[in-house]
């Protein structure tokens, strides 16, 4: 057998696997970066989209997309501000909340967002645990835009993983089962179905106990980092540097 025949008989079957799975993710597009197609009852729902700590997803969100409100913060801000809520009055606004962020994190989206995007307000949710010196960065930061991570790199990756093809086929059999996922496009997860019909004090009290004053990087060994601080008037100087109104609650 000569070198073309064999480099065809090994390469063949790979390549055109490779193109399966790249055309199958990118269809179905379950982390919702490529929004090639969206169809109700087949792809529009994205139960997978932040799997891995929606820090990837976010980075490509604000590269690409066209936004003047930015929501920063924890998991509280991405649950609590949905960005289609008529208190908002409007406008083209994006849910960067993310959950076990800490201030290092939230300095480097808000740069990362005034570089590509016209910003006119951020509003801002801050909580004790931005402020510990125990939580680093967390879930996929590091292979994010925000990081400086190559995003070519990431569409790629995302095409042909193996990962990325099992989640395809959870967002297909979720939408077809006609359920509706608590991620959305805009950033915001949807609270009431993420935890259900679940008592709220019951749920708090869980959540508490089970893993607030359990976890080092939380209640357990909360260690206060005035560096942090120093971050959190960094970001605010930037912004309002900027022509941003930065609007803060805790």
């Amino acid at each position: 057998m000569n070198t073309r025949i064999y480099l065809r008989w090994f390469f063949g079957p790979l390549i055109t696997v490779l193109l399966i799975v790249s055309a199958v993710n990118a269809s179905v597009d379950p982390y919702g970066i490529f929004d090639l197609i969206r169809l109700s009852g087949l792809n529009a729902e994205k139960p997978q989209r932040f799997t891995s700590g929606g820090r990837i997803e976010k980075s490509i969100d604000l590269r690409f997309g066209r936004y003047d409100t930015l929501i920063l913060g924890s998991s509280r801000a991405q649950i609590g501000i949905d960005p289609v809520s008529p208190a908002l009055a409007g406008g083209q606004i994006y849910n960067a909340g993310l959950s076990l962020t800490n201030m290092y994190e939230l300095l480097k989206i808000g740069s990362y967002a005034l570089d590509y995007q016209k910003l006119e307000r951020v509003i801002f949710g801050i909580d004790f645990l931005m402020f510990s010196r125990r939580r680093t960065v967390s879930a996929d930061f590091g292979d994010s835009g925000f990081a400086g991570h190559s995003l070519g790199y990431t569409y790629l990756r995302h095409l042909i993983s193996i990962d990325a093809l099992q989640h395809s086929a959870q967002t297909l059999q979720f939408n077809l089962t006609g359920s509706r996922s608590a991620q959305r496009l805009n950033g915001y997860r949807d609270g009431t179905l993420r935890f259900g019909r679940a008592d709220p004090r019951r749920l708090f009290t869980s959540i508490l106990e089970d893993h607030f004053l359990v976890n080092p990087e939380t209640y357990a060994a909360f260690d206060y980092d005035l560096r942090r601080v120093d971050m959190l008037r960094e970001l605010i100087g930037m912004l309002v540097s900027r022509g941003v109104s930065v609007y803060l609650f805790i």
